[in-house]
């Protein structure tokens, strides 16, 4: 069993979550995903969440579950895109655990993008 804890961090459709599944259970580590955390303390999707509340509300519900996740070891935690932007957060990550950031072409993350509209609210904003 993995005792560790490992953050993935990558821009939009990096393939945080998907990598962060598998990675989990080769390691038999608990994996922990903040958007899919974020939408349940919210009880809503992300995009809803943007709508609703505003980024800042978003953002800092984003920093408060990543204490929680990475309070407990043996655990895979997929960060959301931005999680990283704030230097609280990129501070805790650095002391905390071991961070990993998935890179990704232009060109495969609008592909993967475009194939679930309305799950990327910034990414809207990010085209407009």
């Amino acid at each position: 069993m993995y005792t560790g804890t490992l953050a993935l961090s990558g821009f939009m459709g990096a393939g945080k979550s998907t990598v962060g599944v598998r990675v989990a259970k080769l390691l038999g580590a608990t994996f922990v995903d903040l958007d899919s955390g974020i939408e349940w303390a919210f009880a809503m999707p992300v995009e809803e969440v943007f709508a609703s509340h505003g980024e800042a509300a978003f953002r800092a519900m984003e920093s408060r579950l990543l204490r929680q996740a990475l309070s407990v070891r043996g655990r895979v935690v997929a960060l959301g895109g931005g999680a990283v932007l704030d230097p609280a957060n990129r501070e805790l990550l650095k002391s905390r655990c071991t961070w990993v950031n998935l890179d990704v072409s232009l060109a495969t993350a609008c592909a993967r993008l475009l194939d679930v509209p309305g799950r990327r609210p910034m990414w809207g904003a990010a085209s407009e």
